[in-house]
């Protein structure tokens, strides 16, 4: 089972990967959703350990933030928010090829992305 923190879940999006999450978990995927008010922000839920995916939707500013503190702290990170810039994906491409954990960024996760 997995332990998950969705960042950005009040957002349209970020409530679709928690109702994602909680329906997996009644099948037995999926450990935990930390809801809003739980953590004020990523770094004390990465603290907190037990952590195994953090799913970003949040906004352009605190993105690249979040998804380096997960990668730094060995938790995979997806990547679902817009405005990374090359550089920040570099980064963070170089962050997972050097650690335990992976991240995938694909910013355009809407319903009619494909």
């Amino acid at each position: 089972m997995q332990s998950v923190c969705v960042c950005g879940a009040a957002g349209r999006m970020g409530r679709s990967v928690v109702a994602a999450v909680e329906a997996s978990q009644r099948r037995g995927r999926w450990l935990s959703v930390p809801g809003e008010g739980r953590y004020p922000s990523l770094p004390p839920a990465l603290v907190s350990g037990g952590l195994d995916v953090v799913v970003d939707f949040t906004q352009p500013d605190v993105v690249f933030g979040n998804a380096r503190e997960a990668l730094q702290a060995g938790v995979h990170a997806v990547v679902g928010t817009t405005g990374l810039s090359d550089a920040q994906v570099a980064e963070l491409r170089g962050l997972a090829e050097g650690g335990p954990a992976n991240v995938g960024i694909t910013p355009n996760l809407a319903g009619g992305a494909g």
